[in-house]
């Protein structure tokens, strides 16, 4: 078979394989590094060249690079590496790791070979993962480029080779002597065969011990040490609760759920725990809901109209109107102290875009530009400054500063997946819920200049959606999903 066939059907199969393990890995679910390189194509982008984003560009860039890898393994690599065909795919997987262990992954802020956002077991599963593509690369085009009749390994060159010519009978007799002391000269060549094999290993392994070593600058987000406070459930698993919010009085929470079979706003009086169906509808009426600052107006998305747009209702006349594009899906408002509302929605270009508008619906500015998605916009206390999410096009979203017109933008974090920050009452810092290791989302606090430390007490269960109290004392959240999540309250120590 032609080498470039051969390498392009080995690179093949051997993709299926690839693609296949870390697809298990998100089913477990566990966090792996795959992906490294098509997100550094879109940083070093900047914006400037559109890189096309979601997970078929990301799926179609990894079997690019896949094929191509496979063509510079047929045509460089493999007539020079030494040893049988799983030693020189060993060989050549273990060199792509450490290159993208010590280059790709620091260069977006992961640190190396992930450690900054991984565990020990998504660091070990990507190894493996990335192994066996070279591995079965480096046999499958063995296989394929092989002639019939050909010797299934590289013929060994002796000087030994020459006794074959001799005619004499007894030479012949012990040509079969000669033959098994010129096989013995090989010794050394597999003596040098097993020491690639050692050093291919021992990369990995000291790679990942150093990586897993070097998680420092994640874990000083974990929740560790004594607890900030305590937490307590307010609502059961089964009604769907989730994306509450205060009332500015401190006393009440707004929330959507889904106990009547649709999305609904509920209201919950924390004193006495009642909680009660504060507006009927027969569409879907979402969370979070963004009241104004004294409690008069309520913001919220719906899709009363078809299509899911941000609306105010007026508490006292009752009166409902829509303040974004009804063309355009819409989420997430949030109400500033300066009378300005925010939401995300699909107008404008990209994916998703950070909106300002009016609580009249006039005035509708859009706030950011970027590749990807922009969300979950919420207001600092003195209405200057937007806090937000946006992945720039890689899935994976990082918390971001900007002003109201989206300039002096600047990124609090750079690795992990952070969503959802909600501003403390103070102005100090960020309640989030993100995702740095295999757990899963938790709530964690960050401080404006990118500093953190953890809110929640425990790390077995998804956690989203937090909310601060009007106080500062307490924060709400989501636990679980769909209609199995609940709300929870954490209070901090004194």
């Amino acid at each position: 078979m032609p080498r470039a066939l051969a390498a392009c059907l080995a690179g093949a199969v051997a993709l299926v394989l690839n693609m296949a393990a870390l697809a298990a890995a998100d089913l477990v679910p566990l966090a792996t590094a795959h992906s490294g390189l098509f997100r550094l194509l879109v940083i070093l982008a900047g914006g400037v060249v559109h890189v096309p984003s979601g997970p078929g560009a990301q799926a179609g860039f990894h079997v690019v690079v896949g094929l191509l890898m496979a063509q510079v393994y047929a045509v460089v690599l493999e007539p020079r590496l030494p040893g049988p065909s799983w030693e020189r795919g060993l060989l050549y997987a273990a060199a792509v790791w450490l290159a993208n262990a010590a280059v790709v992954l620091p260069a977006i802020g992961e640190g190396f070979a992930g450690s900054r956002d991984l565990g020990l077991a998504g660091m070990v599963w990507f190894a493996a993962a990335h192994t066996l593509f070279f591995v079965v690369l480096a046999l499958l085009y063995a296989r394929w480029r092989r002639r019939p009749g050909s010797p299934s390994v590289r013929p060994q060159r002796s000087t030994y080779q020459s006794l074959s010519n001799l005619s004499s009978c007894g030479d012949q007799m012990r040509a079969p002597e000669r033959k098994s002391f010129a096989s013995s000269k090989t010794a050394p060549g597999s003596t040098r065969h097993r020491r690639y094999f050692l050093v291919a290993t021992a990369a990995y392994a000291a790679g990942t011990a150093i990586a897993y070593r070097s998680r420092s600058w994640a874990e000083n987000f974990l929740p560790k040490g004594e607890p900030l406070g305590q937490q307590r459930q307010l609502t059961k698993p089964g009604g769907g609760d989730n994306r509450a919010t205060f009332m500015p009085d401190g006393r009440t929470l707004l929330f959507a759920s889904k106990r009547s079979g649709k999305s609904q706003i509920w209201t919950m009086d924390l004193p006495t725990g009642r909680a009660q169906q504060f507006m009927l509808s027969r569409a879907n009426d979402y969370g979070r809901v963004a009241p104004s600052p004294d409690g008069t107006y309520l913001s919220f998305s719906s899709d009363r109209s078809g299509q899911n747009v941000v609306y105010v209702l007026d508490t006292r006349r009752g009166t409902i109107t829509p303040i974004s594009d009804p063309t355009a899906w819409s989420f997430g408002p949030s109400w500033s102290s300066r009378n300005r509302i925010a939401y995300f929605s699909r107008q404008g270009g990209n994916r998703l875009n950070i909106w300002t508008v009016s609580p009249d619906g006039s005035d509708r500015q859009q706030v950011t530009n970027r590749p990807g998605e922009s969300r979950q916009p919420w207001w600092s206390p003195d209405g200057t400054t937007l806090a937000f999410s946006a992945d720039d096009g890689t899935e994976r979203f990082q918390l971001r500063l900007a002003a109201t017109n989206g300039a002096d933008g600047r990124a609090l974090t750079r690795t992990g997946n952070w969503q959802q920050p909600f501003w403390s009452p103070d102005g100090l810092r960020l309640a989030t819920s993100a995702e740095l290791d295999s757990i899963g989302f938790q709530i964690l606090l960050i401080d404006v200049d990118g500093q953190g430390r953890g809110a929640s007490n425990s790390r077995k269960a998804t956690m989203l959606h937090p909310a601060w109290s009007p106080d500062g004392r307490s924060i709400v959240f989501t636990s679980g999903r769909d209609n199995g999540s609940a709300l929870w309250r954490f209070d901090f120590s004194a």
